[in-house]
Order: C-alpha cells, then sequence, then structure tokens
C-alpha cells in the first residue's frame, strides 16, 4: 500500500516537474474476471488507446513490454516514453506507428539486445516483484498507462 503512495506522488512529482499547464485524471479501475490485476482490466480505446498489454517473462530472464494499440485507428507512438517511477529510470519510443491490434515491443535482460522485433532497454528485467509498476507516457511527459505487476 505504501509502494502504492509513493508510485503516485512520484507520478506527480514528475508531472508537476515538467512544467506547463497540465491537468492529469487517473482513474482507478477494479480487478475484473481475469486476475486481481487492475492492470489486467479491459481498456477503454476511447480513453486509452494505447496501453501497456502485458509483461511477459522467460525462463532465460528475458523481459518483454508489450505495447498495444487497442484502438481502431492507427497511433503514432513516436516519443512515448516508459518510466520506472521508482528509479526514475526511462527510455524513449522513437518512430513507431501502431496499426489497431499492433503491438510494440521492448526487451530487458541480457539477451535483449539479440531481439530484432523491438527495443533492448536494460540487461535486468524491470518487473521483478509483486506491486512493481511501469508507467507508459506519451510524448508530452502525459501519464497513458501503468502496469502493475502480479506474478
Amino acid at each position: 500500500m505504501i509502494r502504492r503512495y509513493i508510485h503516485i506522488l512520484l507520478i506527480t512529482l514528475y508531472l508537476v516537474g515538467c512544467g506547463g499547464k497540465t491537468t492529469t485524471t487517473m482513474k482507478t479501475t477494479s480487478p475484473n474476471q481475469t486476475g486481481n490485476n487492475p492492470s489486467q482490466a479491459t481498456p477503454n480505446p476511447a480513453e486509452n488507446p494505447v496501453v501497456i498489454a502485458d509483461v511477459l517473462h522467460s525462463n532465460d530472464g528475458l523481459e518483454t513490454i508489450i505495447i498495444t494499440n487497442v484502438s481502431p485507428v492507427k497511433q503514432d507512438i513516436n516519443g512515448f516514453s516508459l518510466l520506472i517511477t521508482l528509479t526514475g529510470e526511462h527510455i524513449n519510443i522513437l518512430n513507431v506507428v501502431l496499426e489497431p491490434g499492433a503491438s510494440y515491443r521492448v526487451y530487458n535482460g541480457k539477451t535483449a539486445k539479440d531481439q530484432k522485433d523491438g527495443l533492448a532497454w536494460l540487461d535486468h528485467p524491470v518487473l521483478q516483484e509483486a506491486g512493481d509498476d511501469i508507467t507508459l507516457l506519451n510524448h508530452a511527459g502525459r501519464l497513458i498507462w501503468v502496469y502493475s505487476y502480479y506474478p
């Protein structure tokens, strides 16, 4: 619970630091039939056309963060970022347009650089313990989606 409050505080501080007039609305989603992870709730494409749809971990330590366009129209995610709120580490996604239903992958782990169908980021997984979060920000630094890890 404390971790959640720290997460919200860090996001708020990050957004305030971005400058300009920013209005942030955070919606909490209740658990759905797929489990007790709010990150697995079905997104509303009108409100969140691009989401972190899933995070996969392989036996060899490779972590795959899957960013998906859940809307019926193309989404330009050039300049979107993934942010680890607890550490401030982030990576920018450049020159990517997602067709409806298409996904983009960001890889972490020792074999991340070997993956050719996405972007290699860190040499270790980001989401390791229950409750770890990763945040998707748009090109203006506004919160798009938070994925909380519950293995």
